[in-house]
């Protein structure tokens, strides 16, 4: 019974490092698409970025709508993007 215990609690252990490993480098990647497609323009702005792990899904939120609208216009251009750096999301919103 311990031992069954002790391999859940492993692989709870893999899941979330993997998690984690998978946050960081999304977070590098946006920040990378953002800087390429905005330039200098992003001085200012915030962006909050938030990875699920149950749904596969990013979440966006920033400070601007102009920004926001922005970047959903270029959702199709981050998801290439993503695809070329071997991100597969399942959804990404934009607030």
């Amino acid at each position: 019974m311990f031992k069954n215990l002790n391999n859940i609690i492993d692989k709870k252990k893999k899941l979330l490092v993997k998690s984690q490993d998978l946050n960081q480098n999304l977070n590098r990647e946006i920040k990378k698409f953002l800087l390429d497609e905005f330039g200098k323009d992003l001085e200012g702005f915030s962006f909050i970025l938030n990875y699920q792990t149950k749904d596969n899904s990013l979440s966006i939120t920033t400070s601007n709508k102009v920004l926001s609208s922005e970047l959903t216009l270029r959702l199709g251009s981050l998801s290439n993007f993503l695809k070329d750096k071997r991100i597969k999301l399942d959804k990404i919103l934009i607030r």
